[in-house]
């Protein structure tokens, strides 16, 4: 199977493909109206066909040979506008690899785009699903189309990627606790950071619990080019309950915030407690006003779950299937 952008002289073949599939599947759900407006908008607009043959949309094709059996077509690089699988070719994963085409594509040329928007049809909604797109509304209906808002949120490792060859994790040492207890005192973190030791004592001694068998934590250093500049850690570790683990980071050296150095450690944190404690699952919370940890865990594949309110102040609750 052959995944790449339409050429000229095969935009018939696909507008073809989209209105026969179009018709057999999703048509049943829409009104005259609704049918009328996707033939105009689509079939028979010449600006779309256009946009297609200019790079304004990008449609891209997975090909039997020549033969054409699926289409996805995106408008400003990240949102789909329609997806169609040839009958005889449904349901063998074709729809999936060709989302996943375009997923690498555009982790490759876009360093600012972290996720992918759709409105699926209500016949759609399934395959979405299985992409792991979520609802951001309930069905909506313009012109007689029928419509469902969704949002897949992309792992992207670009905007950290002048960094991700030079972070590295390392063990915590006694050492290392005290450091990270003095620069964790700094009032911009702890106004973002709830910290469980009120002296570097009870920091030692919580470090050395971990080091037991029974220990339910697991954490690393932060490392960039062999400078620690933060810690990242799990706790409450426990296979039998859903979530698996809680996940929480600190870089505390502010010459490495905003680079994407967050998003690449936790990356790599999360695939190395997955295997090591066998986890399926992974929560997080932050309080809401934190902006920037809230970008981290949406990068890194968290989806959010909740809010809620605690001693005064509204937090947001994340959580990511491993």
């Amino acid at each position: 199977m052959d995944i790449k952008l339409v050429s000229e002289n095969e935009i018939d073949n696909a507008l073809d493909l989209i209105l026969r599939v179009f018709m057999e599947f999703e048509a049943p759900d829409y009104s005259g109206e609704g049918v009328d407006s996707f033939v105009n908008d689509i079939i028979k607009n010449d600006d779309f066909r256009r946009g297609c043959l200019t790079g304004q949309f990008k449609m891209y094709g997975a090909f039997d040979g020549k033969k054409i059996v699926a289409v996805m077509t995106m408008r400003k690089t990240s949102h789909i506008m329609l997806a169609f699988v040839d009958r005889d070719y449904q349901r063998q994963g074709i729809g999936k690899r060709l989302f996943e085409y375009i997923c690498n594509d555009i982790r490759s040329n876009n360093d600012d785009i972290y996720e992918i928007t759709v409105n699926s049809s209500p016949y759609g909604e399934k395959f979405y699903t299985s992409l792991r797109f979520i609802r951001i509304s309930e069905e909506q209906e313009k012109h007689g189309i029928k419509y469902i808002p969704m949002v897949y949120k992309l792992k992207a490792f670009n905007r950290c990627k002048d960094y991700m060859n030079n972070i590295a994790l390392g063990d915590r040492t006694e050492e290392t606790v005290r450091i990270y207890f003095e620069k964790a005192q700094k009032p911009a973190i702890k106004a973002v950071l709830p910290q469980k030791a009120t002296t570097v004592e009870e920091a030692i001694a919580d470090y050395h619990k971990s080091l037991l068998p029974t220990a339910n934590s697991f954490g690393k250093t932060i490392l960039v080019n062999g400078e620690y500049i933060g810690d990242i850690w799990c706790y409450c570790i426990n296979s039998s309950e859903t979530p698996n683990a809680m996940l929480s980071y600190c870089i505390f050296d502010e010459n490495y915030w905003n680079k994407g150095i967050a998003t690449g450690t936790t990356l790599l944190f999360l695939e190395e407690i997955k295997n090591k404690f066998n986890l399926k699952s992974i929560g997080a919370f932050t309080y809401s006003d934190n902006l920037a940890s809230i970008k981290v865990l949406e990068k890194s594949g968290f989806d959010f779950v909740e809010s809620f309110e605690e001693d005064g102040r509204e937090s947001k609750y994340f959580q990511k299937c491993l």
